[in-house]
């Protein structure tokens, strides 16, 4: 039974860092896009 039960905790644990990991990199993309509007904001504050 511990086994069967350590086997389904690591199974669960891959899952779900698969989900983040898939999350991350489905979002990476979108990532550059808010970058120019920071910049803008702190050249702004700058003047």
């Amino acid at each position: 039974m511990d086994t069967l039960y350590h086997v389904s905790e690591v199974t669960f644990f891959l899952l779900t860092g698969g989900m983040i990991y898939w999350l991350i990199a489905n979002n990476q993309p979108a990532q550059p896009e808010p970058a120019p509007s920071l910049v803008r904001i702190s050249t702004h504050e700058n003047q």
